[in-house]
């Protein structure tokens, strides 16, 4: 628990951070939300006001008029914001989620391998690449998939994993509709769908499994001349070619699961960390157009880092 102005609280508030303050004796939960949209020029805005507790506030004189009533005063009592309970925590979060390149370079001065990552698009496939994708797409599946059921399980009477997992899987297969299947699941018209929350998942996911199973068939039959290696001969991106340490073709990158993409890992080193500042931030490789895109830092095989450019959103991995 903390003290701070109101002006510096009313900050927080439209910085959208979500608190819990103490007013005479009462914890109250404040938030900056959106409350209505607008569309111009086929562009749609967010209009957003404020919440406390479960009262929504359109203007922010309302919302000030309401605490005031509550009795907030000159300072202001905080007993989180967000996940955090001291105000050192939230401010480094914040920094760490505006960061530059400069920023992510330092704070993660101790790894040696970075990352970035390509689609495969329509392009032929080796029955070996194909394979290996395909067997750890299943097997992150059926990990998934597990800790759902774990989940579940002691709740609910259910079947043994692995006859739950087949009897999905054959279910998909025959309906033709795979991943679309998971639709039938709100409409109890699959073999299993209560919990809901639970079988969705396993038909959306093994759903897409087979889909994805079918892509690589039909890349396999695609016969262009196609290496990973290609794009590392452009301009923008040779001067990598000389730190390549692996290439991957796989549905599970470090930050996203479902289109097959190839993860070049390279050495990260002062020659690299140099074309590395070329970019702002790491959701630059996205905003400029760059094949490569969704950026990591490893500590040998450690992943430390995850970024998603076109999400803009990055993760610490502890």
């Amino acid at each position: 628990m903390f003290t701070v102005s109101a002006e510096k609280f009313i900050e927080y508030v439209n910085d959208e951070a979500s608190l819990e303050i103490l007013i005479n004796d009462k914890f109250i939960k404040i938030k900056k939300i959106p409350v209505s949209f607008t569309v111009t020029d086929n562009t749609c805005n967010l209009n957003y006001g404020f919440s406390i507790d479960k009262s929504t506030y359109k203007t922010e004189k309302r919302f000030l008029s309401k605490l005031k009533k509550l009795g907030l005063s000159n300072t202001v009592i905080v007993n989180k914001i967000n996940s955090f309970d001291n105000i050192a925590e939230y401010e480094e979060d914040v920094k760490f989620k505006n960061a530059d390149m400069e920023y992510l370079l330092n704070k993660y001065a101790d790894c040696n391998i970075f990352a970035l990552c390509a689609y495969y698009c329509d392009n032929h496939i080796s029955k070996e690449d194909a394979r290996s994708a395909l067997d750890s797409l299943i097997a992150d599946n059926k990990n998934y998939l597990f800790l759902c059921y774990e989940k579940f399980k002691s709740k609910y009477k259910l079947p043994p994993f692995e006859t739950l997992y087949q009897d999905v899987k054959q279910e998909c297969l025959k309906s033709g509709a795979n991943a679309f299947i998971c639709d039938k699941v709100y409409e109890k018209k699959t073999k299993y769908h209560h919990p809901r929350d639970l079988f969705w998942h396993f038909y959306n996911t093994i759903g897409h499994e087979i889909d994805s199973t079918e892509y690589l068939k039909q890349l396999i039959q695609i016969k262009n001349d196609f290496s990973v290696l290609a794009i590392l001969e452009q301009n923008k991106y040779s001067l990598l070619k000389n730190f390549l340490i692996s290439t991957e073709i796989t549905f599970c990158t470090h930050c996203t699961k479902g289109s097959l993409q190839i993860v070049y890992k390279f050495a990260l080193n002062d020659i690299t960390k140099k074309w590395l500042l070329s970019f702002k931030t790491d959701y630059d490789f996205y905003s400029a157009g760059y094949e490569l895109q969704d950026l990591a830092f490893y500590k040998d095989n450690k992943l430390r880092f995850s970024s998603c450019s076109h999400e803009r959103h990055h993760d610490d991995i502890k």
